[in-house]
């Protein structure tokens, strides 16, 4: 009942062009991922306390959209109850829908305060549910099945069976920039992954746990002159010492 459905969908956005001018056509192609969420023990203890049968009753739906191409279309991170909630943004680098609790005006989703009465404090807690435990466990099923269905590459990407290069690093949020409400599903997530071989070795096709990985800001001269300097001492004859070196060149 709770099985991952997941799909790659492509999107055509053409835009109009003046007169005696083709129209420009811009494609994302997204990898789409849904499910009921039976499975989260957070998401079972709230509506064992009625989270979801007030007023119009619900059932735990999440998914996700990550965008594996961007050609040339700006991204920007919405929330969906099916439909987008009001103006609101999430900061975060996937599009989230879900079985949440909008407001009346569908403008704002309910959140944990202290003014709130019993059904509308339980409609916060059934949105803070899906959002910081239901969203983040999604997401990283998602980064596993993108993982599994390709090669790491030695360009620190992911090569899918498709022929796509993709950058894992470009679905995993930006603290900085995730919105204050988002951000404890953010967090969430990095503490689901740090355990998981999901980062490409930027020297060989294998996987590194982000709590093993390196990274390394660097001009791309310097960058370069590490690595070389891995190399070498990964040809050191000590078992141990070639290991450690590996790991600390996951992102080199």
């Amino acid at each position: 009942l709770s099985a991952t459905q997941e799909a790659v969908v492509r999107v055509e956005l053409s835009q109009p062009a003046p007169q005696a001018a083709s129209s420009s056509v811009s494609a994302i192609d997204w990898f789409v991922c849904e499910r009921l969420d039976f499975i989260t023990p957070s998401v079972l203890d709230a509506m064992r306390k009625g989270c979801c049968s007030h007023a119009t009753p619900v059932i735990p739906v999440v998914g996700i959209a990550m965008p594996l191409t961007a050609d040339g279309v700006p991204f920007v991170g919405v929330p969906y109850c099916f439909l987008p909630i009001g103006q609101m943004r999430t900061g975060l680098p996937v599009q989230v829908n879900g079985s949440f609790r909008p407001t009346p005006n569908r403008r704002e989703l309910w959140l944990p305060g202290e003014e709130l009465d019993g059904n509308h404090e339980k409609f916060a807690l059934w949105n803070e549910v899906l959002m910081n435990d239901a969203v983040p466990a999604l997401w990283l099923e998602a980064l596993r099945n993108l993982a599994s269905a390709g090669i790491a590459t030695t360009a620190g990407g992911i090569a899918t069976t498709a022929g796509r290069q993709f950058d894992i690093l470009s679905v995993l949020p930006d603290l900085a920039a995730v919105d204050n409400v988002w951000r404890p599903c953010a967090e969430k997530l990095y503490t689901l992954i740090s355990g998981e071989p999901l980062l490409p070795h930027s020297g060989s096709r294998q996987w590194v746990m982000p709590r093993e990985a390196l990274g390394v800001v660097a001009p791309a001269a310097l960058a370069s002159q590490v690595k070389g300097v891995m190399r070498l001492y990964e040809r050191c004859p000590d078992p141990a010492l070639r290991e450690q070196v590996a790991l600390v060149s996951a992102s080199a």
